[in-house]
């Protein structure tokens, strides 16, 4: 079912950068935005601020802060009852992947994170953005 509900959710990214990104760049950034949802459902502040770009790590200045805004801002993606990845999409700030979220209250967002790679060639996530998806699960 939220496979259906994911095909009926249409948002567009304007997309500028390189024509498309690799399949194991995809692998990579599922695998770091996976960690930190994970973190996030562990109440790991320390693992889930691991996973935020040096500028994020930067700008809340602590773990905790970090997640205290997460948990304030983000509740859908601090507490998902659902978590289907979508298509990465390449712009001209850099990869951006889609991922379809299910908050605690039934109501669907996507959420659009903007992947940075690190001089260390690992990757951090650098902005989310929540798009109301308008859909419900009951």
């Amino acid at each position: 079912m939220r496979k259906l509900l994911a095909a009926m959710v249409v948002v567009l990214i304007t997309a500028s950068g390189p024509a498309s990104a690799q399949p194991a760049e995809q692998t990579e950034i599922i695998d770091v935005i996976r960690g930190q949802l994970d973190a996030f459902l562990a109440d790991d502040a320390v693992l889930a601020f691991s996973f935020a770009s040096p500028g994020i790590q930067e700008r809340f200045g602590t773990a905790e802060r970090f997640m205290a805004m997460v948990r304030r801002s983000y509740e859908p993606v601090y507490r998902p009852t659902g978590v289907e990845f979508l298509e990465l999409v390449p712009t001209r700030l850099g990869p951006v992947q889609r991922v379809f979220l299910i908050a605690p209250n039934g109501r669907t967002v996507i959420a659009e994170y903007l992947m940075q790679r690190q001089g260390d060639g690992l990757w951090r996530i650098s902005a989310v953005r929540l798009i109301a998806s308008n859909q419900d699960i009951a």
